[in-house]
């Protein structure tokens, strides 16, 4: 390792972000370590963020985006598996295993696919030379890899490039994919990486990159979540990772959630040093974190200089990340049983309003070059929907996405459509309660109905899945989807219906006994990895289960079909590129008769409907069961003849019921299709709610 502490010359650091990253956001990891090492040794350093992901998608052409965009190809490990060979030279070439293990249906499609992906193969290699050099990576002092998803097997490829030329470089990786024991497997079974970061890495590798300047680096393997292999020995077992130092938590090291308890039982000798062996104290598994109030700014420039050099013609601008909040809210009380995220960093922590809104405003000046900031954030926090959001004066040519939690009230969604929050990822899930609650997302499906009635109203697009195979859910399940789905056709509907999948450090993986879950990798890590079946299950995140036979995966054979294509029947009536098309059911008026407006079915028919039917269905435009609704209808017109009313409404499928309590379906009025200036504006739902509301006293 070269060390500064004798020599004015800066450290060079090259940050990497490899292939399969996505091609229209920037690594937003790198930018803040960059942003961070700037701030904290100024001269000292030369930090360069290089972005060879864009450089290989313009290598190689449409492939790129069909390997990063496609979840089937994220579920066979495609994008890392293309560059086994590069990072592991002496394993073996396993081109008809991998297909027929991963690709087990010889369709066209696939032999399409092979005969594509073969060359490409074969001309990676050229490709990460050409590229080691162009970037000049092998005269870097420090090279740092950023990995999610399918981002290992190139970062490992080109480091094993890079000590091939340069032995003495630092190669470091951080990223989800490094997290313990993920990381620990890394370093231990590929010698091209020298150092894995585990969990937040602001703060562990600024202190690991000072260790380097001023000549400590035996220090570098002492620091909380630095994996190396001569400190593998040195960090807390895994049946006992949530033991946290209480000193450690008390200072704002880590954020584990509320649930984790006992955090006084970390003893003195647990912090000793494991043996002779390791030159490291006890460690946890997780890297000390920066507080939120730490002014990190964000410099996109040099990314979207990248982006536009290689981005085609007409394609769509760039998205650009930020970070307003860690951990998550809901998780810390209750883990979504599907979960991914790990017990140690999902203790939830929100920036201040002002601090928020600054960040917003530093990216703004970007609204020519970009279309939308991009919340890396879990979920919003709640008051920013009160005290940040109202604040924002977002550009008329940039939105916003969250994540958030279901249970938004049209306020708050008024709120996000006013800042520009126009895409959002809700965790809707499912189309029951019952299935919310073995999922533990603490929502219902009212809920969830009312959210996406909303987005419609206020000219949102909700982005969520299906979640289908859910442990302990029975086939009535899938007989009420079967049901119920047609209903749906004028709301926004799911991206896909999917397989519940099983990750790394979600409760069905930490309790997959209480489940009844066999889980094992999924099927492709062992055709890219060349590791032992150990070190596979300690590098793998994607889990599958094995017990075939439990009730829950004989139900979802069954309806897993039937399922899906009522959603891609519900997907082609909500057609993106055609709002026109779209079925609706809304309530209008044509001269003094009020109609309700249903192309659900794909043919449009209108139903003259009477005050009384009106105020019936305003009654249940919250879920209501019948009596209270009844009585608040009788209040107005005591002469309501009830049963007949119902029987119209349930016939012509305007009412959802679940239980005894039923919630109307009809939108109050026609949506808007996206326009800008129905976006801008808002749409104007509570004066036309306010309109057809009179039509009850004439």
């Amino acid at each position: 390792m070269k060390s500064l502490a004798t020599t004015a010359e800066p450290y060079e650091i090259k940050l990497i972000n490899m292939p399969f990253a996505a091609e229209h956001l920037p690594s937003l990891a790198l930018t803040q370590i960059r942003s961070v090492l700037r701030r904290e040794f100024g001269a000292r350093v030369r930090v360069e963020i290089c972005y060879l992901n864009l450089d290989v998608s313009r290598r190689i052409g449409a492939i790129y985006h069909e390997i990063e965009d496609s979840m089937e190809h994220l579920h066979t490990g495609l994008g890392d598996w293309l560059f086994r060979k590069s990072a592991f030279p002496d394993a073996d070439d396993n081109v008809d295993e991998y297909f027929r293990r991963c690709y087990p249906r010889r369709t066209p499609e696939v032999q399409s696919l092979r005969a594509r992906i073969l060359p490409l193969r074969a001309e990676l290699d050229a490709i990460l030379e050409e590229l080691l050099d162009q970037h000049r990576l092998h005269e870097a002092d420090l090279v740092g890899f950023t990995s999610i998803f399918i981002q290992n097997m190139a970062s490992l490829a080109m480091a094993r490039k890079i000590k091939a030329r340069a032995p003495h470089v630092v190669t470091v990786m951080g990223g989800p994919n490094c997290e313990y024991p993920m990381g620990a497997v890394l370093v231990e079974e590929a010698p091209q990486i020298d150092f894995a970061f585990s969990g937040p890495g602001l703060k562990s590798f600024a202190g690991f990159v000072r260790n380097l300047l001023d000549g400590e680096q035996e220090a570098c393997h002492r620091i909380h979540g630095v994996i190396s292999r001569d400190n593998l020995g040195a960090f807390v077992p895994e049946e006992d990772k949530l033991l946290l130092a209480d000193d450690l938590v008390r200072s704002g090291a880590f954020f584990p959630s509320k649930r984790v308890k006992r955090l006084d039982l970390v003893t003195d000798a647990a912090r000793a040093a494991s043996g002779p062996a390791c030159r490291a104290p006890r460690l946890q598994q997780v890297g000390e974190e920066l507080p939120l109030d730490y002014d990190v700014e964000l410099d996109y420039d040099d990314y979207l200089d990248a982006f536009e050099r290689n981005r085609p013609p007409h394609a769509e601008k760039a998205t650009l990340l930020v970070e307003t909040s860690r951990g998550c809210w809901w998780g810390e009380r209750s883990h979504c049983t599907f979960c991914g995220l790990n017990d140690l960093t999902l203790g939830y922590r929100a920036m201040a309003a002002d601090q928020a809104v600054q960040q917003f405003e530093r990216l703004f000046r970007y609204a020519d070059r970009a279309s939308r900031l991009m919340a890396v954030d879990v979920i919003i926090p709640k008051s920013f929907l009160d005290d940040m959001l109202p604040r924002l004066k977002t550009p008329d040519t940039m939105e916003i996405f969250y994540e958030a939690k279901s249970d938004l009230t049209e306020e708050n969604v008024a709120a996000m459509a006013q800042a520009r929050v126009l895409t959002i990822q809700p965790g809707v899930e499912a189309l029951a309660t019952s299935t919310l609650k073995l999922i533990k997302k603490g929502s219902t499906v009212f809920q969830n109905i009312m959210l996406l009635k909303r987005c419609v109203m206020y000219g949102i697009f909700p982005a969520w899945n299906l979640l289908l195979g859910i442990p302990r859910s029975d086939e009535e399940m899938y007989r009420r989807y079967a049901a119920i789905i047609p209903l749906f056709s004028h709301l926004p509907p799911p991206s896909d219906a999917l397989q519940v999948r099983f990750d790394r450090f979600s409760p069905y993986f930490t309790n997959a006994e209480e489940y009844g879950l066999r889980l094992a990798p999924m099927e492709h890590y062992a055709m890219i990895y060349p590791f032992g079946p150990s070190k596979l299950r300690d590098m793998a995140y994607f889990f599958r289960d094995e017990n075939f036979e439990a009730p829950y995966f004989v139900h979802l054979a069954q309806w897993f079909t039937m399922i899906k294509d009522l959603v891609a029947t519900w997907r082609d009536r909500w057609p993106e590129k055609d709002p026109e098309g779209r079925a609706e059911l809304y309530a209008a008026r044509r001269g003094d008769e009020l109609v309700i407006h249903d192309s659900r079915s794909g043919r449009a028919v209108e139903h003259v409907i009477a005050p009384s039917t009106w105020s019936v269905l305003l009654s249940f435009d919250k879920p209501a069961p019948l009596e209270r609704a009844a009585a608040e209808v009788r209040r107005a017109l005591p002469d309501v003849d009830m049963d007949r009313e119902m029987e119209f409404l349930v016939n012509k499928g305007l009412l959802f019921q679940e239980g005894e309590r039923y919630l109307s379906l009809v939108l109050p009025g026609r949506a808007p299709l996206r326009p800008e200036e129905d976006l801008r504006r808002g749409w104007g739902s509570v004066s036309q709610q306010s309109e057809l509301r009179t039509v009850i006293t004439l």
